[in-house]
């Protein structure tokens, strides 16, 4: 149970550690964790504003990042997932019971 519980964990840390990375090399012009109001890049170098942003317009000219760098924080944590469900490294998350009924821990 305490391995399902950490590799939930790894999953979490895989989708923040991969966002956060995005955000930092494309900067203003990558939304992670911005909610609903911000400034999008318009793919010219300029902003345009959605919904109602508190910030002013960044000053620094934007850059329009790839569309596949949108969903990398959800496909690493998916694909990862999907190696543990469906090959046979999902063993390492078993927990082998012994004859009498107690769960035991292999490490």
């Amino acid at each position: 149970m305490s391995k399902n519980i950490l590799f939930i964990g790894v999953l979490f840390l895989l989708f923040f550690a991969v966002g956060y990375s995005l955000d930092s090399y494309y900067g203003e012009s990558y939304q992670f964790m911005s909610g609903e109001n911000y400034w999008q890049p318009d793919g010219k170098g300029g902003w345009l504003e959605m919904g109602n942003p508190r910030d002013n317009m960044p000053s620094t000219e934007s850059v329009l990042p790839p569309l596949i760098t949108l969903y990398l924080p959800f496909f690493v944590p998916g694909f990862v997932l999907v190696l543990f469900m469906f090959t046979p490294l999902g063993r390492l998350l078993e927990t082998r019971k012994e004859d009498d009924g107690e769960e035991v821990n292999e490490e």
